[in-house]
């Protein structure tokens, strides 16, 4: 019998992007320079949209 396998990662950014000293927007910014772009950028930003600081 074949057996699939599924890698999972689970990440939990609900209160690490809510202190003071991250800036979303300079956070972001970040990220795309160090070539985090498309996809994945959109759905950090997306998460990042709804919150404050």
């Amino acid at each position: 019998m074949q057996r699939d396998q599924m890698d999972v990662a689970i990440m939990d950014f609900s209160k690490a992007f809510d202190v003071v000293l991250v800036h979303h927007g300079r956070l972001l910014l970040k990220l795309a320079h160090n070539g985090i772009t498309g996809t994945t950028h959109s759905w950090i930003k997306a998460f990042l949209g709804n919150r404050s600081q």
